[in-house]
């Protein structure tokens, strides 16, 4: 299963284990329109799978469901700011993928760290890069399962590369530290 799959399943999830498609479509864009984050949030996912009319579905729409997304993840949770980093992903455009990745992942965030190192490994937007793939599988190791990955990425390193990813590492840790005083 493809991770634009993946993504538009956790998207009807959420807004299902939330009660977004229990409530009226109007009701919750009223509530978005105020400036509530998860109401802005389901309203984009309500675009992106193209269900906004009580549970039947229609065509997605990519443009408002980027500005919703995009409304949401501007007010700063990292969780939102990686489902913004996915959409984009989605969508091809890498470039905004990195983005949201990175503002997520500089804030702790273990699956957009993941997913950013997986951007240095196949050089996506960014140029392809195993020490920051591996510092970047490094700081996600201690919240995601992913030891079998990052014995993986150390394998792609020297010696001396695989000292740098560790300070590469370091440094980015250090600056999330910081950021989150």
């Amino acid at each position: 299963m493809n991770i634009k799959y993946l993504f538009i399943i956790s998207c009807v999830m959420l807004c299902f284990a939330s009660g977004a498609y229990g409530a009226n479509f109007k009701e919750t864009l009223n509530l978005a329109q105020s400036g509530d984050m998860m109401a802005q949030f389901k309203v984009a996912s309500m675009y992106m799978t193209g269900v906004i009319d009580d549970g039947n579905y229609g065509a997605s729409d990519f443009k408002n469901a980027e500005y919703w997304y995009l409304k949401a993840a501007a007010q700063g949770d990292p969780s939102i700011q990686y489902k913004v980093g996915i959409f984009y992903a989605n969508q091809r455009d890498f470039k905004n993928a990195v983005k949201w990745y990175r503002v997520s992942a500089m804030q702790g965030y273990a699956d957009a760290q993941s997913e950013l190192s997986v951007m240095y490994y196949h050089g996506e937007s960014v140029p392809k890069d195993y020490k920051l793939y591996y510092a970047w599988l490094y700081l996600a190791e201690s919240k995601l399962p992913v030891s079998l990955f990052l014995d993986d990425a150390a394998k792609l390193l020297t010696e001396k590369e695989l000292i740098e990813a560790k300070a590469m590492a370091a440094e980015i840790q250090s600056e999330i530290d910081k950021n989150r005083q």
